[in-house]
């Protein structure tokens, strides 16, 4: 299925493209209000079992970016994939707003040399772009880490990209990878350790003061 998924990507154009069974959808340059009447408008004509939402965005109005999430998530009787290609002309990145479209998608398909991630809420004003409020920020965490939850994503992944208070780091349990908040390793350890299963831990991925963002590999780990 991964390379179906592939295949169809190289053939992408800025139009949407209808498959046998799939709909490749283009989420392309800044979110803005067209993009979610262009995305509600191909979901209404789409009869498809698989939508494929092709993200290419650096971000941009985090309103419009929810409301595009929602829309997806209503999504009930069709697959939804979100793919971030680097193919020529792409900026092979699916940042802020971009993630939080992502992140609503029941798959994620990156290829080499691309990232997600860097998904706090920040305004533009006339001295250059400044930090959304705690309750904006807080909002935007509960949505992330909501969509993950649902979707089988990291959730500390999710809290990472957004809060860049938040320090993340890798654990490993029976030698499995997973990612934790610092502020809950220790009672990640004791209760692994009560389970009679061995922790470690691992290196901090998302230090103090910096957004999480993800290359492709890092976001298959």
């Amino acid at each position: 299925m991964k390379h179906i998924f592939l295949l169809l990507a190289m053939i992408l154009t800025t139009q949407v493209i209808f498959c046998s069974s799939a709909s490749i959808i283009p989420i392309t340059g800044d979110i803005e209000p067209f993009q979610l009447a262009f995305i509600r408008r191909v979901l209404e004509e789409s009869d498809d079992s698989i939508l494929i939402f092709d993200i290419n965005t650096f971000g941009g109005r985090v309103d419009t970016a929810l409301k595009i999430s929602t829309l997806i998530g209503s999504i009930q009787e069709s697959e939804t994939v979100a793919f971030i290609s680097a193919e020529p002309g792409n900026l092979g990145v699916s940042w802020s707003a971009g993630a939080l479209i992502a992140l609503s998608c029941g798959s994620i398909y990156m290829t080499e040399g691309t990232s997600i991630g860097a998904a706090a809420p920040v305004y533009q004003t006339q001295g250059g772009m400044v930090m959304a409020e705690e309750k904006v920020v807080s909002a935007m965490r509960g949505q992330m880490a909501a969509l993950a939850e649902k979707n089988g994503y990291s959730i500390p992944a999710a809290l990472g990209m957004v809060d860049k208070d938040l320090i993340v780091r890798e654990i490993y349990i029976d030698g499995m990878v997973s990612l934790a908040l610092e502020s809950e390793v220790e009672t990640i350890k004791k209760r692994t350790k009560e389970a009679d299963s061995e922790f470690e831990s691992g290196m901090i991925v998302s230090a103090e003061g910096k957004l999480l963002t993800l290359r492709a590999g890092e976001m298959e780990k």
